[in-house]
């Protein structure tokens, strides 16, 4: 949970961010900002909350038992001995666990 100072620190970062606003049929209007524009944002955002690489390092350094537990379900060939339904439930969470590691791999928290 957030402060309100917080709150209103991180509305005035977004604020007038956007690149492009789209009127839509049902007379909303959609706001959009650029992938640079976004991560400018985002980098801000995090020195608000003073989220430190030392966190980011933290969260890698837990990476490693699921990544192991994957390697092991694929060597072991654990899927083939199983009813396919659940094979193919496994499999599937297996290459999803991947992509998220290597997603909160790839984090990094940049200074402001």
């Amino acid at each position: 949970m957030i402060n309100k100072k917080s709150e209103e620190k991180l509305r005035q970062l977004f604020k007038n961010r956007f690149d492009c606003y789209a009127d839509m049929e049902d007379d909303s209007v959609v706001m959009a900002m650029s992938e640079k524009g976004f991560i400018e944002v985002m980098k801000e955002a995090l020195g608000l909350f003073d989220v430190s690489e030392s966190i980011v390092a933290d969260v890698r350094n837990k990476l490693s038992p699921p990544k192991n537990l994957c390697a092991i379900l694929e060597d072991m060939h654990v899927t083939k001995k199983l009813d396919s339904d659940i094979a193919e439930i496994i499999e599937q969470n297996i290459k999803q666990t991947k992509i998220s590691i290597a997603y909160l791999s790839d984090i990094s928290v940049y200074s402001r």
